[in-house]
Parts: C-alpha cells; sequence; structure tokens
C-alpha cells in the first residue's frame, strides 16, 4: 500500500519520513546500554517478548511521525490564571503561530499548522496514538488525544492536540523528535511516497470541511464525511493530482 505525505508548508522537505516504532522500541528499550548493571537476561526474557505475536502485531504498521518545528513551550501561573508562551515571547505572535490554547487551565493545547498529511492509496483506518516507546521532551510530558479514521476515504492534515502532564515542566519541541505514532490497520507492506502540497490541493482536501462547518456548528459523523466525499469522487480526483506531484 502506498502513502502519500506532505505538509501545508510549501517545501515538502521539511517532513521526515516515518519510519518503524517497533525498530525504536528495541533501540531505545532494548538496546541501550544499562550503565554498571550487566544485562543478564533469563530464559524467556526481552528477547522472547520482541518475538511475542501479540505485542508484533500490536506495532505491526506503526510509525514514528517526527517533529518538523523547533520550539519550547513554557507555562506559569500568573493572578491566579495559568499563561503560555515562549521562551522568545510570552503569548506574542511566535507563540500564536505555534500553538493554539484549547483550555489553558487543564493545559489542553493544539499544534497549529504546518499539518502533515498522510493519504493512502486505498481505503485503510489509520490511528493517530501515544508515542510509548518513544523518549523526547514532548512525548514524555503531554498526553496526546488519539484518534482514528480512514484517511483515504477522509483526507485532511492530521491534529496534535495535546494535554501538558506538568504544565510548569513545559515541552520543548526539536526537528526530528517523536511527536506521535500512526499506525494504518492492514497486513500490506507501508511504502511512504513524498508529494508536493499545492494550493488547489489544499483546497480541494479542506475546503469543502470549512465550507459546511461555516454553515452550522453541528459536528457531523465520519460516515457524513465518507458518504460526501465519496459522492463528490474526491478520493480519487486528489489521488490522481497527488500521483502528478509526487517527489
Amino acid at each position: 500500500m502506498n502513502v502519500y505525505y506532505s505538509c501545508t508548508e510549501p517545501s515538502n522537505s521539511m517532513v521526515i519520513e516515518p519510519d518503524s516504532a517497533f525498530n525504536e522500541m528495541k533501540k531505545t528499550l532494548f538496546e541501550t546500554p544499562l550503565g554498571n548493571f550487566n544485562n543478564i537476561e533469563v530464559a524467556g526474557g526481552s528477547q522472547a517478548l520482541l518475538k511475542c505475536p501479540a505485542f508484533t502485531d500490536k506495532l505491526k504498521n506503526t510509525f514514528i511521525v517526527r517533529s518538523i518545528i523547533d520550539f519550547d513551550l513554557i507555562s506559569k501561573v500568573e493572578n491566579g490564571q495559568r499563561v503560555y508562551g515562549t521562551t522568545s515571547s510570552e503569548g506574542g505572535p511566535a507563540f500564536e503561530k505555534t500553538f493554539m490554547i484549547r483550555d489553558a487551565n487543564r493545559g489542553l493545547l493544539s499544534l497549529v499548522p504546518p499539518h502533515i498529511w498522510f493519504i493512502p492509496d486505498k481505503p485503510v483506518i489509520m490511528s493517530q496514538l501515544n508515542a510509548i516507546y518513544s523518549r523526547s521532551s514532548f512525548v514524555d510530558n503531554t498526553h496526546l488525544i488519539e484518534g482514528s479514521y480512514d484517511s483515504h476515504r477522509h483526507t485532511r492534515g492530521t491534529d496534535v492536540s495535546f494535554f501538558l502532564k506538568d504544565p510548569d515542566k513545559g515541552v520543548t519541541l526539536s526537528y526530528g523528535d517523536p511527536l506521535y505514532y500512526i499506525k494504518f490497520d492492514t497486513d500490506e507492506k507501508i511504502n511512504f511516497i513524498p508529494f508536493t502540497m499545492t494550493e488547489e490541493l489544499y483546497a480541494m482536501s479542506i475546503g469543502r470541511m470549512d465550507t459546511i462547518k461555516n454553515r452550522t456548528l453541528k459536528v457531523r459523523t465520519l460516515d457524513f464525511w465518507y458518504k460526501l466525499n465519496k459522492s463528490n469522487g474526491y478520493p480519487k480526483r486528489i489521488l490522481d493530482y497527488i500521483k502528478k506531484n509526487s517527489l
């Protein structure tokens, strides 16, 4: 299965091709030296676990999505209210270009564009998951709001919304740091192919959603979007366009 990926910035060179969460887990948890401790493994230890089908199947076709920006998020309480900012500008334009505050006191925020897009060439459920086997300041101090949808039948950029575990610690975003996992619910091998996002393609993919959202505050089901996109032939039109602009 081919999965085309890009972002909402003019240059797709920002996006790092997703890599295996299973391989990252092995490197992070099982191949890191233990310092002065002797790693004496008992029969049925870590190597047996790594071969357990219940475990390996769980991580099959699960990939790491890495940060494409560098940023610091800081937080503190002022006059009984929690405020957010960056090391360079508290609540200023630089902050607003990177984060959206959804609930300040509960530490619920979202990353704003550039969003990363993953568009498979056939129907498949894609899940956005916490990167529990990876290490980064972002992963260690956030709870990602997880979700699943068919990203072939409903094309959109991934939304990164999260709770801060400890708002006083904040987070540091560095280019290449793990942000979250994506998992494709299929046994097929996944091939990632970069493509160039254009204004025309963005309008085709997201414009229909904005038009409907502006008419009503009603929350639409995924099935509504799947049927609407199919009736307008969007999956095929979008894929045909992407294939002409793949890198």
